[in-house]
């Protein structure tokens, strides 16, 4: 039995091969790009905040390094600023150094740049003694009689002397790369 079904409810295909040009194709692959892009740009963000972090993390390091360089000389002249026997050198010998009254005043000890050349080993500093954990190396110090008496701290029987010490201090962060150098003033008043 045949049934007549009215044109306007026959399935027929109306799509033409030939009218179809694949533009969903390229709109997807434009939109695939685009998100490529953004990925990459984000993933290169991240990387250089990565770099920042571990940089400022690395100087940080450094920094807190050469101040317990400090400390430590510190230290050491807290123990033994007034005790005869501590010898200055006119050139850092041991990282003890004399330049009172400009007896090494044409080296710039004060400046940084100064310190930036020097090896900082035990021809001419003095380690810390602090060991801390993750540094490339340990801090080491330099202490500088600026002023006062030279070579023996002694003095006449109920006298005093003021000594005064700059002490220099290089500290060391993760990488070799990185490093802090840092100067303190240290004022003595030794009784005899």
């Amino acid at each position: 039995m045949k049934t007549n079904i009215p044109a306007q409810f026959q399935y027929t295909s109306a799509i033409n091969v030939k009218s179809q040009r694949g533009i969903t194709l390229v709109i997807a692959m434009i939109f695939l790009l685009i998100l490529t892009m953004l990925g990459v740009t984000a993933m290169q963000s991240t990387v250089m905040e990565e770099r920042i972090a571990g940089n400022t993390r690395d100087k940080d390091m450094a920094f807190q390094s050469a101040e317990a360089g400090l400390r430590a000389g510190e230290a050491y002249l807290t123990a033994n600023a007034c005790t005869p026997g501590i010898t200055f050198a006119a050139a850092p010998n041991a990282g003890l150094i004399n330049n009172v009254n400009g007896v090494a005043a044409t080296v710039q000890y004060g400046s940084s740049d100064y310190w930036m050349g020097q090896p900082w080993d035990a021809s001419d500093s003095i380690a810390s003694g602090t060991a801390l954990v993750g540094l490339s190396q340990q801090a080491r110090y330099v202490i500088e009689l600026v002023s006062g008496t030279s070579g023996l701290q002694t003095g006449a029987a109920g006298t005093t002397a003021t000594l005064m010490y700059r002490v220099t201090a290089r500290g060391a962060g993760g990488t070799a790369g990185s490093a802090s150098i840092l100067h303190s003033t240290f004022t003595v008043v030794c009784a005899f």
